[in-house]
């Protein structure tokens, strides 16, 4: 892929969080989405935008995967109804540990480090009370010394009498990066492959504001169902990019989605995706400028134990 071309402006900034390239300069670049005289609208982080976690394959897990994020601040949440709740993970070498939250308040914090896989692992909480709930599980970006990694897994939930397998949570998030260059002062980052950002527009252009830095690593990007290419976000120093994802766009709804592969340039020190903003245009389509989008499933469930 041709990196877009960027220019640096102001004085370089510092970020705070959970990314590695945190610390160096910071430059910005743009690139035109829309048609003259179309309006462009901003799509700031995090509205209007969806997540989702890595989805891992193993046997052993309830029901064959499981859910799982490394990055502190990343967060997953589920409803639920009834006086308890029992939260299935699972132990292993490259898990790490997290808080664990019920209708806001800390109720445990979960170490899942051990030096075999072992799935089947409970967590109950009980005298709730009646009625909703929601629980949220948060990465802490920590781990035990003789661990390999920070993995944080859900596995599955139960409650009301039954056991749900990869239930739909109510909301996810990536982990959130604290950086004055930001377009809102932060941009989101996950280096778990298969992740998702979904954003649904309706418009007739779209691009992509990124982190571009030593650490980045690649991602796929699809509108509509089809692929359309996948993204090299490394660069030598660090640097905010806008990625034009697609123009000329016949006007209506719209779904874009970024994947992360977990895939790097030689070069690269990791392979973390971020995602600044999205930006709208809104106008009349060159429909001789409309992408020409594979058709296709986008193929993010693969096996990470």
């Amino acid at each position: 892929m041709d990196e877009p071309a960027s220019t640096p402006v102001g004085k370089p900034s510092t970020c705070t969080g959970p990314d590695p390239d945190c610390g160096v300069s910071d430059l910005r670049g743009g690139q035109g989405i829309g048609s003259t005289g179309s309006k462009v609208r901003r799509e700031d982080e995090p509205g209007g935008t969806s997540y989702s976690w890595s989805l891992g394959r193993r046997r052993s897990a309830i029901g064959g995967s499981y859910r799982w994020e490394r990055r502190a601040s990343a967060s997953i949440s589920y409803r639920f109804r009834g006086g308890a709740v029992t939260l299935f993970t699972v132990k292993g070498p490259r898990m790490g540990k997290a808080r664990v939250e019920i209708d806001g308040r800390w109720v445990a914090r979960v170490d899942g480090y051990s030096r075999r896989f072992r799935p089947d692992v409970r967590h109950r909480f009980s005298a709730l009370g009646g009625g909703g709930h929601t629980l949220t599980i948060t990465p802490l970006g920590k781990k035990r010394p003789t661990a390999k990694g920070r993995r944080v897994v859900v596995d599955a939930l139960r409650w009301g009498g039954k056991l749900h397998r990869d239930p739909g949570p109510e909301a996810v998030a990536w982990a959130s990066v604290s950086d004055p260059a930001a377009s809102e002062g932060n941009y989101v980052v996950s280096d778990a492959p298969g992740a998702e950002a979904t954003l649904s527009f309706s418009g007739t252009g779209l691009s992509l504001r990124a982190v571009f830095g030593p650490a980045r690593g690649r991602a796929q990007i699809w509108l509509d169902g089809g692929r359309l290419r996948t993204v090299d976000l490394y660069a030598p120093t660090r640097r905010f990019v806008s990625i034009r994802v697609a123009s000329g766009l016949k006007h209506g709804r719209h779904v874009a989605r970024v994947i992360v592969l977990g895939t790097r340039h030689r070069a690269s020190q990791g392979v973390a995706v971020t995602i600044d903003r999205w930006v709208v245009a809104e106008g009349s389509a060159n429909h001789k400028d409309r992408p020409q989008a594979r058709p296709g499933k986008p193929r993010n469930e693969k096996k990470h134990a």
